[in-house]
């Protein structure tokens, strides 16, 4: 991550990355393409409760290819293109 500060700022940032495949996997599931939307969009859904400084999401929807809080985007927006 991208992250910007002196280091005692950057001192509690916690970075969390979600892929929903790989969580289908492990439960002996085959990864779909529905199914991830799902798992991913809880996901994110139980990140931004937590009021997150950055967000973001990639996804193949997405104009542009990829959404972020820091470039000005809403989790609004980005669970549109995740549920696309």
């Amino acid at each position: 991550m991208h992250r910007t500060g002196e280091r005692k700022s950057l001192e509690r940032d916690y970075i969390v990355y979600g892929l929903a495949s790989t969580v289908e996997l492990s439960k002996g599931k085959k990864p779909t393409y529905e199914n991830s939307q799902v798992l991913l969009t809880r996901f994110m859904e139980i990140c931004n409760k937590h009021n997150p400084v950055n967000m973001g999401v990639i996804y193949p929807s997405s104009q542009p290819y990829s959404r972020t809080i820091a470039k000005g985007h809403t989790w609004k927006e980005m669970r549109l293109d995740m549920i696309d």
